[in-house]
């Protein structure tokens, strides 16, 4: 008879499952994990990594005790504090979360991952500024990551704070370029700040890595319009983006309401250049998609007259 192997103590079963863990084989670290725990019940890691692993797979209403749990073992732990207000959030107990974070903080007062958080509990409990300022904190102390960048971008540009606003979005896209809704929001708020050039470039980089985004497609053809591109080539392009937007979203009434005042300016130019053929028919245009259109009505009068 060959002889068995002895088991593994805790520390060694512990450490094969980290590493299971973080290498992506999370069947076989949980089947560690709960091997653990059916001899050490109290292995504050085990219970609360395996917390996380069901986290990783949005099971966050089982994940949620296992934290408790190794948080009751282990309560001055801010990594486990701050992974519980992560868990907290997802399950829309933002005051709770809040209370972790700031339990967090009052331990390790530069903590950056728990400002983040706090920041996001702070938002769902409908407090704007005081996230801001965990927002702000955050990046402060070194939590340089996208989401934090974005988070604060946007909070400053529901601020009008345009320029600060847009240095955040350009940082979140150094760190994530493939972010779609981040090259949007720059695109916003350097339109906010009057750069309409450097707009229309962000809203160009979106559509290269989103091309059918309706939102998107009208504000790179508002964009344009307002840059007073109206060059045949332009005008046409203008024309198209707006036409797909609606195409996409056919109850889009921004689009359409763009596009009408867009045909309404084609028709004029057309008419200032003598062509009243070419005018009446974007005018016509613009009352199709626009039926109530005064400045068409009239202008499509002067036409044809």
């Amino acid at each position: 008879m060959s002889k068995q192997s002895p088991p593994l103590n805790v520390t060694t079963q512990l450490h094969l499952a980290l590493h299971q863990h973080s290498a992506g084989q999370l069947d076989r670290a949980e089947q560690i994990y709960r091997q653990i725990l059916v001899t050490s019940p109290r292995q504050q890691d085990a219970l609360h990594f395996l917390g996380m692993l069901l986290h990783q797979r949005n099971n966050d209403v089982d994940a949620l005790p296992l934290l408790e749990r190794s948080i009751a073992i282990s309560p001055r732990n801010t990594v486990f504090l701050n992974n519980l207000a992560t868990v907290l959030i997802k399950l829309n107990q933002a005051n709770d979360a809040v209370q972790a974070c700031q339990k967090a903080i009052s331990i390790q007062a530069k903590f950056a991952p728990a400002y983040y958080n706090l920041g996001n509990a702070l938002l769902l409990v409908g407090k704007p500024e005081e996230a801001l300022e965990s927002f702000r904190s955050a990046v402060r102390y070194g939590h340089d990551t996208a989401d934090v960048h974005k988070c604060l971008g946007r909070l400053l540009l529901s601020k009008n704070e345009y320029g600060e606003a847009a240095k955040s979005f350009r940082r979140a896209i150094k760190l994530k370029p493939d972010d779609v809704a981040i090259h949007a929001d720059l695109a916003a708020a350097l339109s906010g700040t009057g750069d309409l050039e450097g707009a229309k470039k962000a809203y160009e980089d979106t559509l290269t890595l989103a091309p059918d985004v309706p939102d998107v497609l009208n504000n790179l053809a508002n964009t344009q319009f307002k840059l007073d591109k109206m060059s045949a080539r332009y005008m046409n392009e203008t024309h198209k983006m707006y036409l797909r937007a609606i195409e996409l979203n056919p109850d889009f009434v921004d689009a359409k309401s763009n596009l009408a005042v867009f045909l309404a300016q084609c028709g004029y130019t057309h008419l200032e250049a003598g062509d009243s053929e070419e005018a009446a028919g974007e005018y016509r245009e613009a009352l199709q998609v626009r039926p109530n259109f005064p400045d068409a009505h009239s202008n499509l009068l002067l036409s044809i007259q």
